[in-house]
């Protein structure tokens, strides 16, 4: 069977083109105004895809920054709060990052979270680093960077992951470091 569509009256597809034909003959200003009427929500969606594509491209240099920032900044508080004796390297870059590059990009929960971890930081000294104690608050407030991180990075992306804290809340601070 002859699926194509074919102008011959009398055919499905034929009797589509002379019922438009009609309307067109019976309601000119009609089909007019609904040609326009096409064209102008056709236009104006075009517009938008347009606007909303290069907003996106105007924006990716800074999320990609965003993203690079946060990965690399829980990445070190991570190194920090896992090492068995006193990471001094780690923790200038730290306190570099502290109060450089990262002010820039960061939000009001990074930020919290930030001067929780340097406060826990600043009560460990080379001396005291690696007891318990110490070891389980770091740990925690490196926890909690990470998930502010990925909650800016979730809202700078507007992505459909479920937030930090309710995660935290439902599983708890998940520590695998046998010193927590």
């Amino acid at each position: 069977m002859n699926t194509m569509c074919s102008r011959v009256a009398g055919t499905p597809c034929g009797r589509a083109m002379d019922a438009s034909k009609e309307f067109f003959k019976r309601w000119p200003t009609a089909s007019l105004y609904a040609l326009i009427l096409y064209f102008v929500a056709y236009s104006a969606y075009y517009a938008y895809e347009t606007y909303r594509k290069n907003a996106y491209e105007a924006e990716r240099p800074y999320i990609q920054n965003l993203f690079d920032q946060c990965l690399a900044t829980s990445d070190l508080v991570a190194r920090i709060a896992s090492a068995v004796k006193y990471p001094e390297s780690e923790i200038r870059e730290f306190w570099a990052t502290y109060y450089g590059k990262f002010v820039i990009i960061e939000n009001d929960e990074v930020a919290d979270a930030m001067k929780k971890f340097a406060a826990k930081l600043q009560y460990s000294n080379q001396g005291s680093f690696g007891e318990l104690a110490d070891q389980r608050e770091l740990t925690k407030a490196s926890l909690a960077l990470a998930g502010a991180c990925r909650d800016l990075i979730k809202s700078s992306w507007d992505l459909s992951m479920q937030p930090w804290k309710k995660l935290e809340a439902k599983h708890g601070a998940v520590c695998t470091n046998p010193k927590c």
